[in-house]
């Protein structure tokens, strides 16, 4: 694999953070770290609970967001490098902030379901396509 990409690069990774969920984002960094020397790609590890962390920031070019919960999934951190100019991995703000709220992203994806006709033509002969649950499993919406 080349890794042309990371020669001049300054990755950071951040993880920890304050969320309740502080634990399996630092079990997640060491993933991330594990994978990151094997490859001899070098980078910084940030952990964000900690006091003034947000001053090292400016000093690298990528940050790998290995947060989780609130601050780290909910488009915080994602807004915060993306004012600073810095690259991340991960959705952006808005995708973030959307995903985390479970009702919001829910009502998204019930709106944005692509309706289904009542017939499609196949070979110039109509054919009927059944609503409902035919087979096994769930059954669509009724019509």
């Amino acid at each position: 694999m080349s890794l042309t990409l990371f020669e001049s690069r300054r990755i950071v990774l951040l993880a920890g953070g304050l969320s309740s969920e502080r634990a399996i984002s630092l079990q997640s960094a060491k993933t991330v770290e594990g994978a990151l020397k094997s490859l001899a790609v070098s980078y910084e590890l940030i952990d964000t609970g900690e006091s003034g962390w947000w001053k090292k920031l400016r000093e690298n070019d990528i940050a790998f967001i290995c947060l989780h919960g609130r601050g780290g999934e909910d488009g915080v951190i994602q807004g915060f490098l993306q004012s600073l100019g810095i690259t991340y991995t991960g959705a952006g703000v808005l995708g973030s902030a959307l995903a985390i709220d479970k009702i919001r992203s829910l009502s998204l994806i019930h709106i944005s379901e692509p309706t289904r006709p009542e017939r499609i033509a196949y070979g110039g002969f109509g054919v009927e396509k059944k609503r409902g649950g035919g087979g096994g499993g769930g059954g669509g919406g009724g019509g």
